[in-house]
Parts: C-alpha cells; structure tokens; sequence
C-alpha cells in the first residue's frame, strides 16, 4: 500500500489529537493544536491508503525548519512511513534560498538504551546529536527533561537485498552490518526514498521494493 504525505488543514485537527494520542503519552491539547495552526506553522500527515498513520509538526524560519513532534502509530513502524515524512520535511527546507537545515530535539532519555529508546531509529534515518544540552527544555509528566538538538543529514541509504537492513552506501562502495553483504557503488539505487534494494540479483542490480524503514 503506498504511503501518501500531505500538509495539514484546519478540518484536521481532530485527525492531528488522535495520532498524538495513540503516539505519545505527553499529548498535547486539542487547544494547542488549534493554536499551532493560527500560528502558521506546518504539519505533514501521512496516510496508508485512506488510514492516517502518522505527523510531523514543524516550525520554520529562514534559518531552520524545527521538528517539534513527530510520530508514527506503532502498529505502522517498520513500513516507511516516517522517511516519507522527512522528506516531507526537507523539500519544505527547499524552500528557502539558503536549504535551511532541519533539526528534531529529543528529550536526553530517549537516547539511552531502554524501551522508549529512539537512537536506533535516528542513526538509521540520518540524524546526528549535537551538544550542548538545552537544560529543562521539556515538562513530560511533570518531570523536567533536557534537551539534544540532532541534525538531519540527507544520507543516501538503500535495503540489502539479502536481509532488508538499511545501508549507507559510500564512494567506494557499501557493507550490509547484519549479514556482510557488500557491494560497489555503480550497483546502488539512487532513489533511496522508493526504497530500494541493493544489488538484488535481477541483471545484478538493484530491484525496485517497498521500503521497510521505521
């Protein structure tokens, strides 16, 4: 089923809390929500076929495009749904004369290990950490929480054909972490947002596939 991103609209308001809601346990206000769009801020959802799946709100300036929340139903990670939305969010970063760059801050927990760990996720898609912590930037269930600012990179990654893991293929080539496949890079598909995979064995190159990222 393909993936579809759209920007937001006033009517979905509703659409926007239910997706925060079955995301996150810190949800943010049906009144906030309301206040981010007077405030001309923008918001991408994605859908699987008519079924929403996912957001990304983000506020913008000639200098950045901040992701201040972004979330994928559970039940649709592992489909691609969030790279569909970063790239989303980095052709609205094209917007300006200068290719802003685009950052996500996270609250500093989530990037130790542990279940509610997303540094997995953030390697994978192309974020680095960045320092120095911004102290108390968050309030989640009444605790204070700091922050780390992490950078988008647009990193060109494609699926080993042997085990579906994400690679970043290089100049001189690319090795699969998982299962140590390996390859050159005249084999490597270009369009890392379509998914898809490297040096699959059709005419020793690469097969078009569904991408499987979070």
């Amino acid at each position: 089923m393909t993936i579809q991103v759209r920007h937001a609209v006033w009517e979905d308001q509703d659409t926007l809390y239910d997706l925060d809601l079955k995301c996150f346990d810190d949800v943010w206000a049906k009144e906030f929500w309301l206040h981010w769009f007077q405030d001309f801020k923008v918001v991408f959802l994605a859908y699987l076929g008519d079924i929403p799946v996912g957001f990304a709100a983000c506020e913008h300036s000639n200098e950045v495009v901040l992701i201040e929340k972004f979330g994928v139903k559970q039940q649709y990670r592992q489909h691609g749904v969030s790279r569909s939305l970063l790239l989303a969010v980095q052709l609205q970063s094209l917007n300006y004369d200068n290719h802003v760059p685009v950052h996500l801050i996270v609250p500093e927990p989530w990037l130790y290990p542990g279940p509610d760990s997303v540094a997995d996720w953030m390697r994978k898609v192309g974020f680095t950490a960045t320092r120095p912590l911004l102290t108390d930037y968050f309030c989640i269930n009444g605790q204070d929480l700091d922050g780390v600012k992490c950078i988008f990179e647009e990193v060109k990654m494609a699926l080993c054909w042997q085990c579906n893991t994400r690679v970043k293929f290089l100049e001189d080539g690319w090795v699969c972490p998982e299962c140590g496949q390996h390859g050159k890079p005249d084999l490597i598909a270009p369009d890392w947002e379509e998914g898809r995979r490297l040096n699959a064995p059709y005419n020793g190159g690469p097969n078009a596939h569904q991408s499987s990222s979070t």
